[in-house]
């Protein structure tokens, strides 16, 4: 009776309440919480490509690397000047299979080591010494890094260039495709980091050569392509953890020469702006190069120091050293006592300065 009375109490009130034309309470306000700030985006890092992670161990490199054959070491499947008695160069990293099927054929899972897009697919075995390979590009630190996947032994069928993939999505299976074939026991992934040079590769190579025949990889031809070791590249952002910086690790290496470009724009700055100190408007830029071509640091400079034609490549600065430990790329030679760009050298140049009409 007494709950009941209450409720009747309670509902008479409301009733003269409306009946008079009483407000009704204000309703209590929800308490006040701060907005919380969308997080930043996580930083894009390279990640191992297949589950073979010896890399990371201490002394692993023979179970990582595949060498050229049984009787020779791990470092001939690993970046540089690696091949022929040190003579020829070897592009990316060679990295062993963990996995066989019963007929001896490797069954590992090649996938997107960053979160980017299909910049090119090649599904021709016999087309290229890459075999089936696939190129992807990655906004790193604010520069656009190329990876590349090679002698694979097929791509996954619904891949489409322009297509985006994500951070570890299955790119294909390991394999052993190239023109030449590779031996079963020597089933690898070639895998590459690095810039690209020139987004007029073909006009690039009627300069270089009279008759330069077809080109069917467009700009994605191994020779516009400007690789860095990933391997040291993978265990120089694993030891920084989430200060590491593609940038910064770039403007940090070693330069093998200084190239003075004469000219007031260049287009390696528009692809890489980051890399650039100084003001634009300038007549000449100097570019600092690694003993594969790699732009490292840019400078424009003023006005007032061109001396030369306009179009003009000048040798500024050669680290002697460096190029006797590098020198199966022959960008520099010493001709008596001064040091000139070879012909590779020039090109070279030209994949970070040429133009149509210039």
């Amino acid at each position: 009776m007494h709950s009941r009375s209450v409720l009747l109490s309670w509902g008479c009130l409301t009733a003269c309440c409306l009946a008079l034309g009483c407000d009704k309470p204000a309703p209590v306000p929800a308490p006040q919480t701060a907005q919380s700030k969308p997080a930043p985006p996580a930083p894009v890092r390279i990640e191992l490509p297949t589950d073979n992670r010896a890399l990371y161990e201490s002394g692993g490199e023979p179970r990582f690397f595949t060498p050229t054959g049984p009787d020779f070491p791990w470092t001939s499947g690993a970046f540089g000047c690696v091949r022929n008695s040190g003579t020829r160069f070897h592009e990316g990293v060679d990295i062993r299979c963990l996995v066989r099927d019963r007929q001896g054929e490797p069954v590992d899972a090649v996938r997107a080591a960053a979160p980017g897009r299909i910049a090119f697919i090649n599904r021709s075995a016999s087309a290229s010494d890459y075999g089936q390979y696939l190129v992807l590009l990655h906004e790193v630190d604010g520069l656009t890094v190329y990876t590349l996947y090679a002698h694979l032994r097929e791509i996954a069928s619904e891949l489409r260039p322009d297509a985006p993939v994500q951070a570890g999505q299955t790119l294909g299976t390991l394999g052993r495709t190239a023109k030449s074939p590779i031996p079963a026991e020597r089933a690898h992934l070639h895998f590459e980091v690095g810039l690209l040079g020139s987004p007029h590769f073909d006009l690039l190579l009627h300069r270089w050569y009279q008759d330069p025949g077809p080109n069917p990889f467009g700009n994605w031809n191994g020779q516009n392509l400007l690789g860095f070791d990933p391997a040291a590249l993978l265990i120089a952002q694993q030891q920084a953890g989430p200060a590491f910086n593609m940038r910064a690790y770039l403007a940090q290496q070693p330069s093998l020469c200084t190239v003075r470009i004469h000219k007031s724009s260049l287009p390696v700055v528009t692809r890489y702006p980051a890399m650039v100190q100084g003001a634009p408007g300038t007549s000449a830029f100097e570019v600092d190069l690694n003993p594969q071509g790699v732009p490292l640091r840019i400078r424009a400079l003023p006005s007032s120091s061109g001396q030369f034609k306009r179009g003009a490549y000048e040798l500024v600065t050669v680290d002697e050293a460096l190029e006797a430990r590098h020198r199966c790329n022959k960008l520099v030679f010493k001709k008596g006592r001064q040091w000139v760009l070879t012909e590779r050298g020039q090109r070279a140049v030209d994949l970070l300065a040429f133009a149509p009409g210039s």
